[in-house]
């Protein structure tokens, strides 16, 4: 959060409202593990729930969002499927890296 705002403080509806008062036609909006929001300007909010894994780093997890969005959508599909699909596949992000790979050696 920016400015130190907790979760609790941030007011996730109000900021869905204010990006899409800038213009773009939808919003999504990664609240980590309350999962997202994705609201179409003139249509109701879409709440999706994060995946329950166990976390040891999310770096990278929105930008897997962001291109499997993408792929998603270039290949037909429609944008709560993709959304939905996107969802998914940051989940596994959160996987204990170092119980399913092995250490790693940073030496």
């Amino acid at each position: 959060m920016h400015a130190g705002l907790t979760p609790e403080a941030f007011d996730s509806g109000a900021a869905v409202e204010r990006l899409l008062a800038m213009g773009p036609k939808t919003v999504i909006l990664t609240q980590g593990e309350a999962g997202l929001l994705l609201r179409t300007a003139g249509e109701e909010t879409v709440r999706m729930p994060a995946r329950r894994v166990g976390v040891v780093s999310t770096h990278g997890a929105d930008d897997v969002l962001v291109g499997t969005l993408a792929a998603e959508l270039s290949n037909g599909a429609g944008l709560l499927r993709a959304a939905d699909v996107a969802q998914a596949a940051r989940g596994p992000l959160g996987f204990d890296c170092a119980r399913v790979a092995g250490p790693v050696d940073r030496g």
